[in-house]
């Protein structure tokens, strides 16, 4: 039992080898091993490709399809090391059913093909990613805008109060000192020439820190556009 299956899968059961086939014409026996051994190769180097990328992109969201290709390329590398082989050797058998894995293994990765594709069709393509970037950058300059506007806005209302009161003390004065000079007690307008002369200075304080403010934002703007 075992000597018949040992002979079925390595002795050929009397089957010449692929050679046999082409005449033995060096030419071709050699075209056929040397292209299959390169093709075979190649097939091998793609799974340590996909190794690789599986470790450094952890992040892969279609591992296991990923294997299951890698599966696929394996056998399709061991069919074609196995047809050089059997040039010279008639491992029909063991090519079989290497060849038989290989068609589970294809019939696997296209039918879990069909089933990614959905997932696969809905993935942004590059184009799309920079439009969406595109459009977030827009959006985040518009609010930083709008939230430099708002904060203007909160420094205006701050500043036009503290002009009312510093108006309100300059204009009361002054009522004061046309009461006190219409009634002949020019003597008694010193306060209010006083709290006059506070709230100038208050006003010319408040502009001072207002045009430093300004001077500040135009040279940042500047450097925003030279950058």
């Amino acid at each position: 039992m075992l000597s018949a299956l040992s002979d079925w899968f390595f002795g050929g059961s009397g089957l010449a080898p692929h050679g046999y086939c082409l005449l033995w014409e060096p030419a071709l026996v050699w075209l056929y091993a040397l292209s299959d051994t390169a093709i075979g190769l190649a097939y091998f180097s793609i799974p340590l490709t996909m190794m690789v990328l599986e470790k450094r992109r952890s992040d892969l969201v279609f591992r296991p399809l990923v294997w299951l290709f890698a599966a696929f390329i394996l056998f399709c590398g061991t069919t074609h090391l196995l047809d050089v082989v059997t040039l010279w050797t008639p491992v029909y058998g063991v090519l079989g059913l290497v060849k038989a894995a290989t068609a589970v293994a294809s019939v696997s990765t296209a039918v879990a093909l069909w089933f990614a594709l959905p997932k696969f069709l809905v993935i942004p393509s590059v184009a799309q990613l920079q439009e969406a970037n595109a459009a977030l950058r827009e959006s985040e300059a518009k609010l930083a805008q709008a939230q430099k506007m708002e904060a203007i806005g909160r420094l205006t209302g701050g500043i036009a109060h503290d002009f009312n009161n510093l108006l309100q003390v300059i204009v009361g004065s002054l009522g004061g000192i046309e009461h006190q000079l219409a009634a002949g007690r020019s003597e008694k307008i010193s306060t209010a020439v006083a709290a006059i002369r506070k709230a100038s200075n208050s006003a010319s304080s408040l502009i001072s820190k207002m045009l430093a403010f300004s001077l500040k934002q135009t040279l940042e703007g500047v450097m925003h556009l030279g950058a």
